[in-house]
């Protein structure tokens, strides 16, 4: 399994912070042009964390979509849990 920093993890800057200020990563400066989509970036980044950790909860629950599933190749349902299990795959480094 990757190791990662724990989070919280907030934004200072063009920065993402974790507990006690550890650097997590530090964006371009992108200038006037692009400081609106570095701090969109840097907000995205930031929450990285906590949308691992519900993505995670989300996975624990298949069970609970069964009576919406209707198991075909059109269902929303499991092309989400796919989805998901390939997004945590990636996010181990197993993609």
């Amino acid at each position: 399994m990757s190791k990662f920093t724990p989070g919280p993890w907030r934004t200072e800057g063009r920065y993402v912070l974790a507990l006690k200020g550890k650097s997590v990563c530090e964006l371009p400066r992108g200038g006037v042009t692009h400081a609106k989509v570095d701090k969109a970036n840097a907000n995205l980044i930031a929450t990285a964390p906590e949308m691992y950790e519900a993505l995670q909860a989300f996975l624990q629950l298949p069970h609970l979509f069964d009576d919406v599933c209707d198991r075909g190749t059109d269902c929303k349902v499991c092309k989400a849990i796919l989805l998901g299990m390939a997004a945590i795959a990636k996010a181990k480094g197993r993609a």
